[in-house]
């Protein structure tokens, strides 16, 4: 009576174990598990302060806004980070607590740009490298998409998907052509008027210097963004079949492996101090692809396979079936493909 083969192995350096014909015992493989590269966000805090003296509170308060409006307009894009010691190539740093300096000074001539020095360093540090912009508040949309374009590359931010809004529908009402009356023009529905929200700006108050002049610090601490983290962190891949299904257990093996060599796992949003997040994509600690394979009763039928994926340890997840033809791979592979990619967010390199 054959046993049943359970193959319990990571993502790579996991040599395919080939089990001879007559050999029914269960078999484990040595190798543990794959660690994927941890993920963190570009930003996680971050402050503004604002330096200058009484002349140029205006155009800092102006800038302060432009800056919070572009992190309102953005989401935080997520980057490699060391796992075991290995370094990760990445053109963003990673900032703990983000510290966004803002210097302005007023031209000497009348109707001159601002001179601004924006810096980004982490907090309590003074590390880093100012970079010069030219304000002038009557060409504010100019500084706004230049200062947008910075920040986007310097800080990984990337743009929030706009939301799609339907058409008005216009309503045209019915005529009654027997009537002698005249026939009324037709009347058009109008959206109802959109209330945009004010804006709050909040009075920076001066903290006095003998050198300077006076000098503006935001009164708010910190934003604290959401955590980002990646859908998969951790996978293995178990093997259920018996000896006769052990060439396609193993060919479906490797067409996951495949899967996530060509994808990179994406992330989602998770709650920061309790607070509610909307999750289409479950997070995996310790994920567990199994796959159970049963050969068909007729001969040239496809294998019956069904694949769950859960947490490591536990006995959830829904099995989903699929049928596996050897003689047809390419169309399991783009089935197998679609499934992981919808359920684990996976995203193509």
């Amino acid at each position: 009576m054959n046993k049943r083969i359970a193959v319990l192995c990571g993502m790579l350096s996991c040599a395919t174990y080939a089990a001879p014909l007559w050999a029914q015992v269960e078999n484990v493989n040595p190798a543990g598990e794959m660690q994927l590269q941890k993920v963190s966000p570009a930003v996680k805090r971050f402050t503004i302060k604002l330096e200058g003296s009484v002349r140029e509170q205006s155009a800092l308060n102006d800038i302060e806004r432009i800056i919070r409006d572009i992190f309102n307009n953005s989401r935080i894009g997520t980057v490699a980070v060391l796992v075991s010691g290995e370094p990760v190539a990445s053109d963003v740093k990673v900032y703990e607590n983000l510290e966004i300096v803002v210097n302005a000074k007023t031209a000497e001539e009348d109707g001159q740009p601002y001179r601004v020095n924006i810096t980004l360093q982490e907090r309590g540090t003074a590390s880093g490298e100012p970079k010069r912009f030219d304000y002038l508040p009557v060409q504010a949309e100019m500084f706004s998409q230049e200062l947008t374009a910075y920040l986007s590359k310097e800080l990984n931010l990337q743009p929030k998907p706009k939301a799609v809004v339907a058409p008005v529908p216009v309503v045209t009402p019915s005529v009654d052509t027997s009537s002698t009356m005249a026939t009324m023009p037709a009347m058009t529905q109008t959206a109802p008027a959109v209330t945009t929200p004010p804006v709050v700006v909040t009075t920076p108050k001066m903290v006095a210097t003998p050198n300077d002049g006076p000098k503006y610090v935001n009164p708010a601490d910190e934003i604290q963004l959401q955590n980002i983290t990646p859908t998969v962190k951790r996978f293995a891949i178990k093997l259920e079949g018996s000896v006769r299904e052990q060439s396609a257990l193993t060919d479906i093996e490797r067409m996951i492996r495949q899967i996530f060599r060509e994808s990179r796992i994406g992330s989602v949003t998770v709650p920061v101090s309790g607070s509610p997040v909307a999750m289409e994509n479950k997070v995996y600690e310790n994920l567990e692809i199994v796959v159970n394979a049963k050969t068909a009763e007729e001969a040239d039928k496809p294998y019956a396979v069904n694949l769950t994926l859960r947490e490591a340890g536990s006995t959830g997840g829904a099995p989903v079936p699929f049928s596996y033809a050897p003689a047809y791979p390419d169309v399991f592979y783009q089935g197998l493909k679609a499934h992981l990619s919808k359920e684990l967010n996976l995203q193509p390199k």
